[in-house]
């Protein structure tokens, strides 16, 4: 929860005035890579990994679509527009279907917890790209929140092999 707020350069004004939509949205995706990787794994293990994304990709953007008409209403031909379209294609395509594949690849053919290492790859893959395609400015927020990211990934593996050396010994 701590990196979301990093790498969404929240500021305390924004969560006193209320502009915490995508700060809980984040926790909330978070939430369910977690339940995810464990409920594949288990159920459905007998279905095909582009299937798997597939489905995943097209629920959640069915789902997003309806949401931004509730909370940010924008009328759908503006969504046609090359500088939108294109954008979210790219998005899409590169960053969660890529992504999706490798990652449900990885949940079928090794364990959830192995899988769930694919998702410290999304915040740099989502700073990449938001620059690339949407001309986003890389903040230094983002840059520390990468860093304590893979700090938290490389003490956690640390932790796990001192604790299989001890455990072999």
């Amino acid at each position: 929860m701590g990196n979301i707020l990093i790498l969404s350069d929240i500021h305390t004004a924004d969560l006193l005035s209320g502009n915490t939509y995508g700060v809980l949205l984040m926790s909330g995706a978070a939430f369910c890579y977690g339940a995810g990787t464990h409920l594949t794994k288990k159920h459905l293990s007998g279905v095909s990994t582009l299937q798997i994304s597939l489905f995943t990709l097209f629920a959640a953007t069915i789902i997003s679509f309806f949401a931004m008409q509730v909370l940010s209403p924008t009328p759908i031909n503006k969504f046609m527009e090359a500088e939108i379209f294109l954008p979210l294609i790219g998005l899409g395509a590169f960053g969660s279907g890529l992504a999706y594949l490798l990652y449900y690849y990885l949940v079928k053919e090794g364990s959830p917890e192995f899988a769930s290492l694919v998702t410290y790859i999304v915040p740099g893959s989502a700073i990449i790209w938001g620059a690339i395609l949407l001309q986003e400015k890389i903040h230094l927020s983002m840059l520390i929140g990468l860093l304590i990211i893979f700090a938290g990934v490389y003490i956690t593996q640390k932790k796990e092999s001192s604790a299989g050396r001890n455990a072999a010994a």
